[in-house]
């Protein structure tokens, strides 16, 4: 792979002799290795006492209190380092503090607001709590229906139920999810927003079905499956914060069963509200499943979904197209 790799062009066969190929399987390899490497000898300390260096592949983010070791760690990249061949693109980068003048020569770095959420590989990351977030922009324009696809055979209903619980399995992550390291308020979110985008994908996969198998043609199945994705979310929450009680039959956790039963009821009904005549079906067990869950959970608990909910549609899922 790194001395024999054979490229074919047109008629003609080249041996590479520089670099590695693209999409090469070492490829992240190597470049752990060789950042690794250079974190060591550049960036020993930077983080000591206080602070977080992170890096994926060739994506780094440095938190710290500490404004002079920001701009140290700042100065050190834009100017490059040739012995390891880093070249930094200027308008990749982001901080939340004033660059300096003597930085102010790169154009194309993007200042954010001191309290902010900080995009990084896919995540939003609250400056002032540390709260993690998903970030939802790389929707922004396309449509879920590309991302989602249904054989058309005779089990394609079980099938729509097999790809959606997969899906939510890779969406419930512990960055998102794990009480240790979020606030209450910052898993309610997460939770909404990503229970919001799978109910989007009910809608795309139920109008991927074959024709004759429909919705209205058997709510019972899809409300049944509706209630299985709640009771699948509710195990994955758990398994990212074991140990701790979040609900209890004498409502003394801090997140009930109910409460996420209630934000997966909540975001259905609003999706599956914009396509009325196609669910109207299922619309008086949601309702009524909705009036049982808000009875059973305390006052706090239901400001909470609340809160977690306003708005009802977020800012960033009105350019999702479902």
């Amino acid at each position: 792979m790194l001395t024999g790799s054979v490229v074919q062009f047109g008629k003609k066969t080249y041996r590479q002799c520089r670099g590695i190929p693209q999409g090469s399987v070492v490829s992240s390899l190597l470049c752990c290795l060789c950042y690794s490497h250079m974190e060591n000898v550049l960036f020993e300390g930077i983080t000591e006492k206080k602070g977080c260096l992170m890096r994926l592949v060739d994506d780094f983010l440095l938190i710290t209190p500490d404004l002079n070791r920001a701009q140290h760690f700042l100065n050190i990249l834009l100017a490059g380092v040739p012995q390891y061949g880093l070249v930094v693109n200027p308008q990749k980068v982001g901080v939340n503090f004033q660059v300096p003048g003597s930085m102010g020569s790169c154009p194309g770095i993007r200042v954010l607001p001191p309290h902010c959420l900080f995009p990084w590989c896919g995540l939003l990351l609250d400056t002032h709590s540390l709260d993690v977030y998903k970030d939802y922009s790389s929707y922004a324009g396309l449509s879920l229906r590309y991302s989602l696809t249904l054989g058309s055979f005779h089990s394609a209903g079980e099938q729509m139920r097999r790809k959606l619980m997969a899906v939510l399995r890779l969406g419930s992550h512990a960055l998102f999810l794990d009480l240790k390291n979020n606030s209450l308020e910052a898993v309610y979110k997460n939770i909404y927003k990503q229970v919001l985008l799978h109910a989007c994908r009910f809608h795309v996969c139920a109008q991927s079905l074959p024709f004759g198998q429909t919705v209205a043609k058997n709510p019972l199945y899809f409300l049944r499956m509706i209630f299985d994705m709640a009771e699948y979310c509710n195990r994955l929450i758990r398994l990212s914060n074991k140990g701790l009680i979040l609900g209890s039959k004498a409502q003394t956790g801090i997140l009930q069963f109910e409460a996420v039963e209630l934000l997966f009821c909540l975001s259905f009904l609003l999706v599956l509200s914009q396509h009325r005549p196609l669910y109207r079906a299922l619309f008086p067990h949601l309702h009524k499943w909705k009036r049982s869950l808000e009875k059973r959970l305390g006052v706090l608990r239901l400001t909470r979904v609340r809160q977690a909910t306003n708005p009802r549609t977020p800012d960033d899922f009105f350019a999702i197209q479902c």
